[in-house]
């Protein structure tokens, strides 16, 4: 080989891995929603709420804003049994509370893309770490978030995906909801969890999500420290301002048969309240930019009358 053609392969094998590095950003992160059988429309919905809620929460945004400038890119997607899965929304790079309102408009309006199905966790984390390559993104932490309320019951265990994924540098974090399985997030972190800095939390039931996911969506983007971090709605007060304001409801088992979601009334307001310390935040904005972020919660307050959540 000559040396002209030897140059020309380095530099073709240079600009494939810059290529194959994609845009630098500070945390890859995908959201794996439950979206099986043992999840009904309403429990859906709050998840679906619970998330975009959390987006457009004042902590939160300065969680992102803190990873400027990279930033962080997320995807969401909705999973149930083997093979059964869908990226319900495509991977967005977020830097700031408009990005964040946007997202959160987005996920707002998200129609339900899977609807029932079995429980395949394994499955849902191969699918995940498979949208984390070749995404165009190259992130300094990658993360897969997955949230459920039950058990591997179909395909691969995902004790043995773990492994898979955490080769691949990527971490496994666990949102695990009690209401049918109340030791679920032993289950959560005997068998799915791992990867630097790998936690479970927990959430009651579906009207506890909310509050979960916020929790969780503060840890993982700041890369905070989990110890000592509560994991269910009764510890909550202790751990964030305003903890105090809801009062705790019972979690329920499996004796009493598949529970009724509490009201969700408390959590649509918390949403309210946060979508307006957002309108307020960006209220100084551009008009252009202020029109974007009202219409934005505009779709997210019409997302969340309680009689959409019936």
């Amino acid at each position: 080989m000559t040396l002209r053609a030897a140059a020309a392969a380095l530099c073709l094998i240079a600009g494939h891995h810059a290529a194959a590095a994609g845009e630098p950003v500070a945390l890859e992160l995908v959201l794996a929603v439950d979206a099986s059988s043992s999840v009904d429309e309403r429990e859906f919905e709050l998840q679906r709420l619970g998330i975009a809620g959390a987006l457009i929460d004042p902590a939160v945004i300065r969680a992102i804003e803190s990873l400027a400038p990279g930033g962080v890119a997320i995807t969401l997607v909705q999973w149930s049994g083997a093979g059964v899965h869908q990226q319900a929304v495509g991977w967005t790079r977020l830097g700031d509370a408009l990005g964040a309102a946007r997202l959160a408009t987005r996920i707002a309006e998200m129609p339900r893309a899977v609807t029932g199905g079995a429980t395949a966790i394994g499955d849902a984390l191969v699918f995940a770490l498979d949208l984390l390559e070749g995404n165009g993104f190259d992130g300094a932490r990658r993360i897969i978030d997955i949230s459920g309320d039950g058990s591997t019951n179909e395909g691969e265990h995902p004790a043995f995906v773990r492994k898979r994924v955490i080769d691949a540098g990527v971490t496994v974090n666990g949102l695990a909801i009690l209401n049918d399985e109340p030791r679920l997030d032993f289950y959560y972190r005997s068998g799915v969890m791992g990867g630097p800095n790998a936690f479970v939390m927990t959430a009651d039931d579906y009207a506890d999500f909310a509050r979960a996911i916020r929790l969780k969506l503060i840890t993982e983007i700041s890369d905070s420290p989990v110890a000592g971090l509560p994991s269910s709605r009764q510890q909550v007060a202790q751990a964030i301002p305003g903890g105090g304001q809801h009062q705790a409801r019972q979690p329920q088992g499996r004796a009493a048969g598949k529970p009724a979601v509490a009201d969700p009334g408390e959590d649509v307001e918390a949403f309210r309240r946060a979508g307006d310390r957002l309108r307020d935040q960006l209220a100084g904005e551009a008009g252009q930019r202020h029109a974007l972020a009202g219409k934005a919660l505009r779709v997210v307050d019409r997302a969340v009358e309680p009689a959409d959540i019936r």
